[in-house]
């Protein structure tokens, strides 16, 4: 989701971008501000009931995209003085959606919590023995409700853990990195890296630091 507000003169524009697979450019006029919240496959299944794949190089702007979620939210983020503010008002508006929506699968939901507390270092067919399914229904079920599959969702989570060591302790080796993270070696998280951003472990690390980071939520 993307907001672009201008305070001087007065513009402000809220939308859904989906991922575009090549770099994409708009233009910008002096004051701007862009403010953007990511928002995961899985969010957009279980919480907006968008199709994550009809999203793929499809940008949308104003409220009617998406009314539950854009709806009136160019006038609260028009009170919001920094990108902390705004982070107050996105996550607002996407409980506001959750809590009203009651199509979550609990089992999902649990197999997520087991993901975290483990950090992503569990395996598909031990999160399905202890929920107490089949894994095939388990990935079936994760799947439907997430738009990822469980693999897929590990796979992720594991690389924004690498992302945030980065950021924590950049002094850290490579080698370093992939024993606290719970990879079996260097080679192991240098392939994750390259397989999931297309990039080399250097040129992902350099690309994190350009960023300008506010709260980090672990």
């Amino acid at each position: 989701m993307i907001c672009v507000r201008n305070v001087k003169n007065g513009v402000r524009v809220v939308g859904l971008s989906g991922l575009h697979l090549e770099t994409i450019a708009k233009p910008m006029t002096a004051g701007d501000s862009v403010w953007v919240m990511r928002i995961s496959p899985a969010a957009l299944v279980s919480i907006l009931g968008e199709d994550p794949k009809k999203m793929i190089d499809t940008s949308f702007f104003g409220a009617d995209a998406n009314p539950a979620l854009l709806g009136g939210l160019a006038e609260e983020l028009a009170s919001a003085g920094d990108l902390e503010e705004a982070a107050h008002v996105f996550a607002s508006r996407v409980r506001d959606i959750a809590a009203r929506r009651d199509s979550a699968d609990g089992v999902v939901a649990a197999a997520v919590r087991i993901i975290e507390e483990n950090r992503g270092e569990i395996r598909v067919g031990e999160l399905s023995r202890q929920l107490g399914l089949s894994t095939r229904q388990f990935q079936r079920r994760f799947k439907q409700c997430a738009g990822l599959s469980p693999k897929q969702y590990i796979r992720a989570r594991r690389i924004r853990a690498t992302a945030i060591d980065i950021i924590r302790d950049d002094a850290s080796t490579w080698a370093e990195r992939a024993a606290s993270l719970g990879f079996a070696d260097q080679s192991h998280l240098s392939h994750e890296v390259v397989s999931l951003t297309n990039r080399s472990p250097k040129s992902f690390a350099e690309n994190v630091n350009k960023i300008k980071h506010g709260h980090i939520i672990e």
